[in-house]
């Protein structure tokens, strides 16, 4: 093909190369990228790497009116066509998370491993009762999305779905959220959260609240959590309120909804792709999530046992997975259960982190403070440098 120019720009080095093409192009790569770019060059060199990416690129003037991820062809993308399964609820990271991947060549693969469902009418009494005695509280917390929903369900059905009358009966409590679930606040209940730690993790959040003085001694903490079911209560959940009560503070306690282990009915496809060892990375975004691979796990290889894959929803989950409290699961129980491929396990957040410690799961890539594009790049450089930890 004849032409006219084209530049590589990397942000740290600035041109790197300049080749011939059928038009002027810029392209703007990350190292990684250009890492692929000259492995595809062979003998050729430079000129033959922005050749094959000029030649798939849009024609003149396109490239301009579009983001630069897409404007480079998926194969050239640092995450091309890797399987990066995310085991988070919807109403977690995880769709942002996955569409950032996405950005990057990836295939995300959705698998939330712990399901959250609405308790019964009559178990939202405790619920109801604390809004009605919000004033006496120094502090609300609420460290999901699925509380701050319960929350504004639960107010709204009080008060007649009236959006001024709600936020006004919350307009002089505090209120204590975590990293984007600030937005949410403002959006349903018309109000802004009081307190939104730098560290966006429930250990961030007792921290601030003892730091502004709202969790001490004669102090009234509402903390809205799920109620855990068929498994234990994730570690940092147990932390944050040992770290509450040990400042002296009332810690009230109050379910919001139910959470328990995805049977595996409901994952049966995901979990046969990781089994085969489809899947080149698995990344986890909150602490509950960890015990519920595991029990997935634990009870498809009880139904591979006995000869059943296909009835393999039938296995319970809830007897066949030992319980995180009061033993370590160690490593060697892991590579029984994951298959012997390389396989990037990566943490989002101080809490999926902790989660992970505690259960054995050796990590590769890890953001404490729950940086989507720390993560992704550092799958993009475990995965670019030969895959991940072998089970």
């Amino acid at each position: 093909m004849r032409a006219q120019r084209a530049t590589i720009l990397m942000p740290d080095k600035g041109s790197v190369c300049n080749a011939v093409c059928t038009a002027p192009v810029t392209v703007c790569a990350t190292p990684s990228m250009f890492a692929k770019l000259f492995s595809m060059a062979g003998p050729r060199g430079y000129s033959a790497a922005v050749l094959a990416l000029a030649a798939a690129v849009a024609s003149p003037g396109a490239l301009a009116a579009r983001p630069m991820m897409e404007q480079v062809p998926t194969q050239l993308l640092p995450l091309a066509n890797r399987r990066v399964m995310l085991t988070g609820h919807r109403s977690s990271v995880a769709p942002r998370l996955g569409a950032r991947l996405a950005e990057r060549g990836a295939r995300p693969l959705f698998m939330p491993t712990v399901s959250l469902e609405p308790l019964a009418e009559t178990a939202y009494a405790p619920l109801d009762e604390a809004l009605l005695r919000l004033p006496d509280y120094d502090v609300v917390c609420l460290p999901s999305a699925d509380a701050v929903r319960a929350l504004y369900d639960r107010t709204a059905a009080l008060l007649g779905f009236n959006r001024q009358m709600i936020s006004g009966m919350l307009a002089g409590v505090r209120l204590a959220t975590l990293g984007n679930n600030a937005y949410l606040v403002k959006d349903l209940l018309g109000v802004s959260a009081s307190v939104v730690p730098p560290e966006s993790s429930l250990s961030g959040m007792a921290n601030a609240l003892e730091a502004l003085g709202l969790a001490r001694s004669g102090a009234k903490v509402l903390v809205l959590l799920p109620a855990y079911t068929g498994m234990a209560e994730p570690p940092s959940v147990t932390r944050f309120v040992a770290q509450l009560e040990a400042t002296g503070a009332t810690i009230v306690r109050v379910a919001v909804c139910i959470a328990a282990p995805t049977p595996l009915e409901s994952a049966h496809v995901e979990i046969g792709l990781l089994l085969a060892g489809q899947v080149d990375a698995l990344v986890f975004t909150s602490g509950s999530e960890v015990e519920g691979l595991y029990q997935l796990l634990c009870a498809a290889k009880a139904a591979a046992e006995r000869g059943a894959p296909e009835r393999a929803f039938e296995a319970t989950q809830a007897t066949e997975a030992p319980s995180v409290q009061g033993q370590a699961i160690t490593a060697l129980e892991w590579s029984l259960l994951l298959p012997g491929h390389p396989l990037a396990i990566a943490s989002y957040g101080a809490d999926a982190m902790l989660s992970a410690d505690v259960w054995g799961v050796e990590q590769a890539v890890v953001s404490p403070l729950g940086v989507i594009e720390e993560l992704v790049q550092g799958l993009e450089k475990q995965l670019a440098s030969g895959g991940g930890l072998i089970f």
